[in-house]
């Protein structure tokens, strides 16, 4: 058993697994750019509560924004949109409070992989 140690710090954002993003309802590219529209919004609020170190924001923001225009295509590029949805999962893993994000970004991945 782990035990951690969180005196000291703060943490002003916790990831709302029963909010409005669900990927298991996409059945097409516009419901899957909507959802992860949706999750791009969740991640700026934890930009904005400082989840993330402010390198890693800016990283993150940029992969996501990626993602969304790759989702935004006339034809779908799966492939960028995962690797730009893996790369922000990468650079979130390790973050403790993120964890939430972390299980959404692979429910997104998994719903490209299945997409048309």
């Amino acid at each position: 058993m782990a035990t951690f140690d969180q005196r000291n710090q703060k943490v002003g954002y916790q990831y709302n697994a029963a909010g409005n993003i669900n990927f298991s309802t996409v059945q097409s590219n516009e419901n899957l750019l909507s959802e992860l529209k949706k999750l791009r919004a969740e991640f700026a609020k934890a930009i904005e509560m400082g989840v993330f170190e402010k390198d890693v924001a800016v990283d993150v923001s940029y992969k996501l924004d990626k993602a969304l225009l790759a989702a935004d295509e006339q034809k779908l590029d799966k492939s960028k949109v995962e690797e730009y949805l893996n790369d922000v999962k990468t650079l979130i893993e390790g973050i403790t409070v993120a964890t939430g994000l972390v299980t959404a970004l692979s429910q997104a991945i998994g719903l490209v992989r299945s997409l048309l």
